[in-house]
């Protein structure tokens, strides 16, 4: 079984190190690193996952690649066996999210270089220095652009109306306080199947609980 991973807004896959660590060496996994460039859609990033990986793969989505995984679900059914989000989402995250295409380019700087609480509350007691060093390198190569272009996506995005038969797993963060739990609602209009997990962490789920993450990924891939 191959396991692919989708990364969040940054797009780069760095933030994936703590849990590509843990994995078992006898596991195949593959992180798809997202096309770094202004003006791409959603269903342009999927076509490009798409001829990265192999047909009926687990694709487990982070954050923002929500809708990127749900694009190639949609378009390319044959590639995926299984789809896990991870605090991610395919509608408007939370009532916050509306206001992202507005935010300053000079505060989206500032965040490309967090202070200590805004770390604290990105990563809760599980921020460290690896943590911290990973977040500010991810963010040190992403450009500010790039950024507010994604946000801008974000808070534009419809709720879709489709059903679609892939297996589909959710997995809930409990210390999220980027994405409502409401986004379960709109999985599951979408989705024939869909099984959640409550997991202890932050909207950096895979960061902050990387060996939970990976029990239920291990249970779902031992079934199929």
């Amino acid at each position: 079984m191959n396991i692919v991973l989708l990364p969040g807004m940054d797009g780069t896959g760095v933030l994936f190190t703590p849990f590509a660590a843990i994995l078992p060496s006898h596991v195949h996994s593959k992180i798809i690193p997202l096309i770094q460039k202004v003006g791409l859609s959603y269903s342009e990033q999927a076509e490009y996952v798409a001829t990265k990986i192999e047909n009926r793969s687990v694709i487990v989505a982070e954050s923002y690649s929500g809708m990127v995984a749900f694009e190639l679900c949609r378009r390319f059914p044959e590639k995926v066996e299984q789809v896990i989000f991870v605090a991610s989402f395919i509608s408007r995250p939370s009532q916050l999210a509306k206001i992202g295409e507005n935010i300053p380019l000079q505060l989206l700087r500032l965040v490309k270089r967090p202070n200590w609480l805004v770390l604290k509350v990105l990563f809760g007691s599980k921020l460290n220095k690896l943590s911290k060093e990973l977040f500010l390198r991810t963010m040190s190569c992403v450009p500010t652009e790039l950024l507010k272009y994604r946000l801008k996506q974000i808070s534009q995005l419809k709720t879709p109306e489709i059903e679609l038969s892939v297996p589909c797993t959710y997995l809930l963060a409990r210390q999220d306080r980027l994405v409502s739990r409401n986004v379960l609602d709109v999985f599951r209009r979408n989705f024939s199947k869909v099984s959640v997990y409550e997991l202890e962490g932050t909207h950096f789920l895979i960061q902050t609980n990387p060996e939970g993450v990976w029990d239920v990924i291990k249970a779902i891939v031992s079934h199929t």
